[in-house]
């Protein structure tokens, strides 16, 4: 009688154990990428272009009515198959973040003087999508802050450059917690002068000691 209730609690035993196998939770390891990319709509139907000029077409319907075409966006995805050319790629959309897109702020000396410049924790600046794009940390409690990406005539010199100015604005906002962020600023309004090879742009960063940053356009 001992040796029949071993048997069963040892049979019940290992039957908890395949039970358990069976029923443990599945991880998707699949191999994504994660890339700031160019919203485009085409027919009702949304695609991305990489700033190298790929386009990523979705297998799955993806709605535009959160989506601009040619809003900035961190898209999260896996390739499933490239397409007859290199330039097109069918992929599966795993997720879309956000990115504070805007255009340039086009303003005078006098009034560029009334915009605050609080320092930022600068991570990476680079150009991509006719667009100025940033990757940063801000020290954030409960208040908005605000990015301007600035334009001042009277800056422009006779030359192959575009001066702008990144302009940080903390509102006020007590100490808190660093909180990551990405940015983008659309130029091409203001690459119609043909003779445009660089950008400099100045920002306020804390972590950098440089605080001027030259960008090639080509």
């Amino acid at each position: 009688m001992n040796l029949q209730i071993k048997h069963i609690a040892i049979l019940c035993l290992f039957s908890g154990i395949f039970l358990s196998c069976k029923n443990d939770e599945i991880f998707d390891y699949e191999e994504f990428r994660l890339d700031m990319v160019t919203c485009l709509i085409n027919n009702n139907s949304v695609y991305f272009q990489l700033d190298n000029g790929s386009y990523l077409i979705p297998d799955n319907t993806i709605t535009p009515e959160s989506i601009k075409s040619m809003q900035r966006v961190m898209l999260n995805y896996v390739i499933k198959e490239k397409r007859i050319t290199d330039k097109e790629y069918i992929i599966k959309v795993r997720s879309i973040g956000q990115v504070l897109y805007k255009g340039i702020l086009n303003i005078s000396a006098e009034d560029a003087s009334t915009i605050k410049d609080d320092s930022i924790y600068l991570n990476s600046i680079w150009y991509g999508g006719e667009c100025i794009n940033l990757r940063y940390k801000i020290e954030f409690n409960n208040i908005p802050h605000s990015l301007e990406m600035i334009y001042i005539p009277e800056k422009q010199l006779p030359d192959d450059t575009l001066r702008l100015q990144l302009r940080h604005d903390k509102n006020n906002d007590p100490a808190g917690f660093l909180t990551a962020g990405y940015a983008s600023f659309r130029i091409s309004p203001l690459l119609i002068r043909q003779n445009l090879t660089t950008i400099k742009i100045y920002v306020n960063c804390y972590n950098i000691k440089e605080k001027n940053f030259t960008l090639n356009l080509k």
